[in-house]
């Protein structure tokens, strides 16, 4: 009987792991290995209690060491497959709310220490913060180290980002970003084609943007273009 108690609670408590992290049990994920080690270990249990002990994966240690221990955190992709993460309370779980606050403002501060300018590293971070919320994982926080950091450390990409705007017609305009910060490149591109739409009474027909290459910003007469979407 207490056998077939033992099978059946364990049935359930699968079920609900299931149902909140999207994970079968098993010892493969992170949350089974940090059960044996609080019941194993002596004082670890005791040491996690008070809140002396942290778990994470390898970019939480990663970013626990570039911060001098002030930012502890990881990224969704990273916290799903410990089977300790509700993927249902993703977007409206007031932990989440203050951990995306807590990483773009990480950014914002490794970005400067970098030589980006203040502002213009408030638009880079926000962009990638905006990334990962709207599932965009592919151009979200997981590039901040690899894509940005790095490239700029071995200079590859400029912090300081030259707009330098190389031809321009009422309706169109070609820009160099100088191998400057892409995000930045983007936003002040879109805001030229923005006041020519407004300015000319069109609106934008193709658009091209990248940190590396002239950007061209093409604008187009409702009567003579299709339109954009």
């Amino acid at each position: 009987m207490a056998e077939e108690r033992s099978r059946l609670s364990a049935g359930v408590c699968a079920g609900l792991i299931r149902g909140k992290t999207g994970l079968l049990p098993d010892a493969y994920f992170s949350a089974t290995k940090i059960g044996w080690i609080l019941d194993n270990v002596p004082g670890a249990r005791a040491l996690a209690e008070s809140g002396g002990a942290l778990f994470g994966t390898v970019d939480s240690w990663l970013l626990w060491k570039l911060t001098d221990g002030r930012a502890y955190v990881t990224d969704y992709t990273n916290a799903n497959r410990t089977m300790l993460y509700n993927i249902h309370e993703l977007a409206t779980r007031r932990a989440d709310t203050n951990r995306n606050e807590r990483v773009e403002a990480f950014m914002r501060e490794v970005f400067v220490k970098a030589g980006v300018p203040e502002e213009d590293a408030a638009v880079c971070a926000e962009v990638l913060i905006e990334s990962d919320k709207r599932g965009i994982d592919s151009h979200g926080i997981g590039r901040f180290k690899p894509i940005y950091i790095d490239r700029i450390n071995e200079v590859i990409q400029q912090p300081v980002t030259q707009f330098e705007v190389v031809r321009e017609g009422p309706t169109t305009a070609v820009v160099d970003g100088h191998h400057g910060m892409g995000q930045v490149i983007r936003k002040r591109s879109m805001q030229m084609a923005i006041n020519k739409r407004n300015s000319t009474a069109t609106w934008t027909a193709r658009r091209r943007f990248r940190s590396a290459e002239k950007s061209s910003i093409t604008t187009g007469s409702a009567r003579r273009c299709p339109k954009a979407g």
